[in-house]
């Protein structure tokens, strides 16, 4: 979606319609603001990528990227392991 703005705004850009390139900008800002808005928060396995919906958070803790690329890592590791081992 941010791909899709980048490129119809640089588009009407080149054809030298200022106004519409920001207009284009402006309006996928308003949809990104929505989608925002109305996406509940999900909870997500480190290690089985599952995602849970439909809970009331009890802290504000994040997706820890460091710790999804350490599970990530490990399943890689042990998918190639087992490939050897066949």
């Amino acid at each position: 979606m941010v791909g899709m703005g980048i490129v119809l705004s640089t588009v009407a850009y080149a054809l030298w319609h200022p106004a519409l390139s920001l207009g284009i900008l402006m309006g996928f800002a308003l949809v990104d603001f929505l989608l925002f808005l109305f996406m509940k928060d999900v909870l997500v396995c480190y290690r089985c990528g599952a995602r849970h919906g439909g809970f009331v958070p009890t802290s504000q803790a994040t997706f820890d990227l460091e710790v999804g690329e350490r599970y990530r890592q490990e399943h890689l590791r042990l998918e190639a392991a087992r490939r050897q081992s066949s």
